[in-house]
């Protein structure tokens, strides 16, 4: 959510952007009345039950704005409220659902490699950040020697020395030494 926020303010002001204190809002609003790519809703009719009028469709003299009865329009929220608690549900189902097809879409690219017990392995310091590499140091450390395996991809590591490494390692984040 905060990076959609800083998106918009550096398309809208451009990177310094000055006065964005004035634009705050504006964006707040846009995102949430955009439907979320996940569920197909807006923030705002998960919150509300209804769909937002939003600041321009007031001033022309639109169907929904014609309709509009403040007097009965407190009822009508009410009555929105069990079918929302339902659709927030909804939201909830769809976008897990949204959340694995991306994640399946994605480890299909991804090379699972199992290692065996005394294997030579590099691990990514990215990873943990383990040691400061500022932006030119090494993205590998190593060679570690594979000490345990564990179901799940997992493993715990030693160095050369036989001491061991700190944390249980995933096999996405260490790659074979290849001498």
């Amino acid at each position: 959510m905060n990076q959609s926020i800083v998106e918009g303010i550096n398309a809208r002001l451009g990177r310094y952007g000055r006065n964005w204190l004035e634009e705050f809002p504006s964006f707040l609003w846009a995102i949430r009345t955009t439907e979320n790519t996940s569920h197909g809703k807006t923030a705002y009719s998960i919150i509300f039950g209804s769909e937002a009028i939003i600041p321009a469709e007031i001033g022309v003299n639109s169907k929904r704005v014609r309709n509009i009865n403040e007097e009965s329009n407190d009822s009508e929220v009410l009555l929105n409220l069990d079918p929302l608690k339902e659709a927030r549900e909804q939201a909830v189902i769809e976008e897990a659902r949204y959340k694995k097809k991306l994640e399946a879409f994605y480890n299909t690219r991804v090379r699972k490699e199992v290692f065996k017990l005394r294997d030579l392995v590099l691990s990514n310091n990215e990873a943990i950040r383990q040691f400061d590499t500022r932006k030119l140091g090494p993205k590998w450390e190593g060679p570690y020697v594979i000490k345990e395996a564990h179901s799940g991809g997992s493993y715990k590591l030693n160095d050369m020395e036989g001491k061991k490494v700190p944390h249980h390692w995933s096999g996405m984040h260490i790659r074979k030494f290849i001498v």
